[in-house]
């Protein structure tokens, strides 16, 4: 459950100002990057879940 636990706060956690400042410099729009993070977000808590469940 820790590793679950790790994966679901660094989801929710916003970005850090390093790749906000880098997607403001090339002109990413910053709805379009949270959607997608989002995407991405679901996906790696699910696979941890499901190791965590599996493996341990």
């Amino acid at each position: 459950m820790f590793l679950e636990g790790l994966t679901h706060t660094h989801t929710i956690i916003p970005q850090t100002p390093g790749p906000l400042a880098v997607a403001s410099l090339l002109g990413v729009e910053m709805g379009r990057l949270f959607m997608i993070n989002l995407i991405v977000a679901t996906f790696a808590m699910i696979g941890v879940i499901l190791f965590v469940v599996l493996v341990f």
